[in-house]
């Protein structure tokens, strides 16, 4: 089993950068003792607001994946839903199971909210996590990359390895930008069944 997380912190600079580095290292020491994904983001909330100003907030989707059943079970706190392409059909699911992000919800209704899901994947099947800097990156005339643009992107390359699917990725939305300078930061993760 291997515990995958993906973030991102409200607001730039050095609080968010700060802010960012307590999440990381409250997620490597708590992701262990939880064996259910929304209990680790629940747990990872209850620590990260001691330490979250009240005009900041931190999306997050942490999952585990179970290598011998072949599955991926995860918990969404707020953030870019999940994309799974399916290599029979070529088709690109989107799955937002309901969770609020972590400090912007600052009651019990986090908990109340926070849903778990379960992805089985067959050979060769995807899972892509990214944060909001890739489909909200600019065109110079001010178009935003947009999340269909990045469902269709992967639908047509989906077939390729990890490693392969990223850089395609990457390079759209670099030509995209006509290879202006990002102004968020831009972070994928592709887990690729094999």
């Amino acid at each position: 089993k291997l515990g995958v997380v993906i973030a991102d912190v409200s607001g730039k600079g050095v609080t968010g950068a700060l802010v960012m580095a307590i999440c990381h290292t409250i997620v490597r020491t708590q992701a262990a003792q939880h064996t259910r994904p929304a209990d680790a983001v629940k747990a990872f909330r209850q620590l990260l607001l001691e330490d979250i100003p009240e005009d900041r907030f931190i999306t997050m989707t942490y999952g585990i994946l179970d290598t011998a059943q072949r599955s991926f079970t995860f918990a969404r706190a707020g953030h870019d839903p999940l994309l799974c392409y399916r290599s029979a059909s070529g088709q690109v699911e989107k799955h937002s199971p309901r969770g609020g992000a972590i400090g912007l919800y600052r009651t019990d209704q986090f908990y109340q909210q926070l849903e778990e899901q379960t992805l089985h994947l067959a050979p060769n099947d995807a899972i892509i996590l990214f944060t909001d800097g890739i489909t909200e990156t600019l065109a110079p005339d001010g178009e935003e990359y947009g999340l269909d643009r990045l469902i269709h992107l992967i639908s047509q390359n989906g077939n390729l390895g990890a490693n392969d699917l990223l850089k395609t990725i990457y390079k759209d939305v670099s030509a995209f930008a006509r290879n202006t300078p990002a102004l968020d930061d831009q972070t994928l993760v592709i887990i690729k069944a094999a």
